[in-house]
């Protein structure tokens, strides 16, 4: 079943130039969309899927075209996807993506992309799975990235950056999105000083007419894990921060960590809303009103889908347990190699659950965690401190927040 979770409020400044605007924006990222085409399901597949975080690759298919039937169904003004659209940029994943994009567009619902770092690569830099090998397939370059897409999010542009892929678009009269993009920039994983005279330039111009602005980017801006924040930041992600905070720009939202987390900071917060692909398979609600900005985070009810389908698959009729069982299965065999199963079921349990909290953003109520995080540290001392960086971090639930900005 679909669930809501509580909202996250924040209350900007007030401008009496501009219009008041009634928004409805849904933000999803990493669907890392692998075209059926491009695999048979075999032996290398399996291998692959069970070797990811919980990714739910084999039912991607039925899990975006419901994602799609919901979308239409509850008719927001726009959907943000904010990077890692494909495994690993395979045109034809490109194309099937699209495809089901267009159906949207089709409605009068606004599409804005955004690429991530599996999205772009050398002609010949995606692969086919069959079997027990994999073979080239033909990939989606940064120059094509923006053609490809023009008609979701680079045909909008009221501006473009010619020194990465980021652009701007104005949703509604008063409202600006911002979408950063460090993955086709000619210096990977960072604004250049060129993109930085860009995006000032637009902000500058944004806040003399005193838009709302809203930033996005595939990759994050805010430290959210201490003990796993490598590989997750922009390169230059403080100067980018200070930029935004400059120009007021109230909440960046963001992906790539595939965990639902916010961080506060004094004049900026930060949102990375969780992978579509995992469990429990959710998106970001945007709701801007009066000049107030609301968030909060819903699931994809695949189950609802496949019964209006007629589907007799129990995988999906029964998605969202089947999604959950799947990361933790997953996680067992990935993250805990090593440790006697059967001996230490409670000790596994624990870090299952509480992974699992992270990706969810819901906080994990479990009474022994001293003594578990205790356990751990005599096992595997990394995983301690993970855990435990975890549980600190959310003394509040991730999407059940509200804040006052201004």
């Amino acid at each position: 079943m679909a669930g809501r979770g509580k909202m996250f409020h924040w209350i900007i400044r007030k401008n009496k130039n501009i219009k008041k605007e009634k928004l409805s924006v849904f933000v999803a990222t990493d669907l890392h969309y692998l075209s059926k085409e491009l695999t048979d399901y075999g032996p290398l597949f399996q291998t692959m899927i069970r070797q990811s975080d919980g990714k739910m690759t084999e039912y991607e298919e039925e899990l975006l075209d419901a994602f799609v039937d919901q979308i239409k169904t509850e008719k927001p003004d726009a959907l943000i996807l904010t990077g890692d659209l494909t495994f690993d940029g395979a045109k034809l994943s490109h194309q099937g993506l699209r495809e089901k994009l267009k159906k949207l567009r089709e409605v009068g619902i606004k599409v804005y992309v955004l690429p991530g770092n599996h999205d772009m690569c050398k002609k010949n830099g995606a692969y086919r799975f069959l079997g027990e090998q994999m073979y080239p397939e033909e990939g989606l370059t940064k120059e094509e990235f923006p053609s490809f897409y023009m008609d979701f999010g680079y045909g909008d542009a009221l501006s473009r950056d010619r020194d990465s892929l980021s652009y701007i678009v104005q949703p509604a009269a008063g409202i600006r999105f911002f979408f950063l993009d460090v993955n086709g920039s000619s210096k990977y994983n960072e604004l250049t000083r060129e993109s930085f005279i860009w995006l000032e330039r637009q902000l500058k111009k944004a806040k003399k007419e005193g838009a709302i602005c809203l930033s996005f980017s595939h990759q994050n801006l805010l430290i959210h894990n201490e003990i796993v924040d490598s590989g997750f930041l922009m390169d230059n992600y403080e100067k980018v921060q200070k930029i935004l905070e400059k120009y007021e720009v109230p909440i960046h939202f963001s992906g790539h960590m595939h965990v639902q987390n916010i961080k506060r900071e004094v004049n900026i917060s930060e949102v990375i809303t969780s992978s579509l692909l995992i469990s429990p398979n959710q998106y970001g609600i945007i709701r801007i009103e009066n000049q107030n900005i609301f968030y909060e985070v819903k699931q994809v009810n695949v189950s609802k889908w496949a019964q209006k389908n007629g589907s007799q698959n129990p995988d999906l009729l029964n998605f969202s347990h089947y999604a959950r069982q799947f990361f933790f299965d997953t996680n067992l065999e990935s993250l805990l190699e090593g440790v006697n199963k059967e001996e230490e079921r409670e000790l596994i349990q624990f870090f299952v659950n509480v992974n699992y909290a992270y990706y969810c953003g819901k906080r994990e109520q479990n009474l022994r965690r001293g003594e578990m995080l205790d356990l751990w540290r005599e096992k595997d001392e990394f995983i301690a401190e993970y855990l435990e960086s975890i549980l600190n971090g959310m003394k509040e639930e991730h999407w059940k927040l509200s804040e006052k900005v201004r």
